[in-house]
């Protein structure tokens, strides 16, 4: 195929670059195979053959775990709970629960 063709076949990486694109060692990315959590485009002959990867595929999954590695960091920076808050009866407005965040020794809460 001449590199100006388009056909439909994926661009594939070996081991080294999937890793890379990962940012993972590559005995991670071979955790991960073995695990079955990222599969090969194509595993080469022989008992000790390359896997190739479809590019593709190797960025979708690492823009998937930026994706999740965003979320777990704005949750974790996100308050625990409210130091203090109140439910109201939205007719009467009359407080239901009134509840605050502190210590039983009178200090502040850390």
């Amino acid at each position: 195929m001449h590199s100006s063709d388009t056909g439909a076949q994926p661009a594939l990486i070996g081991t080294r670059e999937a890793a890379e694109i990962l940012g993972v060692p590559r005995t991670t990315l071979a955790s991960r195979l073995a695990a079955g959590a990222i599969a090969p485009a194509i595993k080469l002959p022989g008992r000790t053959g390359a896997f190739l990867f479809d590019r593709a595929y190797i960025e979708q999954i690492a823009a998937d775990e930026r994706d999740a590695t965003q979320r777990r960091s704005a949750l974790a920076a996100a308050p625990s709970a409210p130091e203090d808050y109140a439910i109201q009866d939205e007719r009467t407005g009359t407080v239901i629960l009134h509840a605050f965040h502190g210590s039983i020794d009178g200090g502040d809460a850390a």
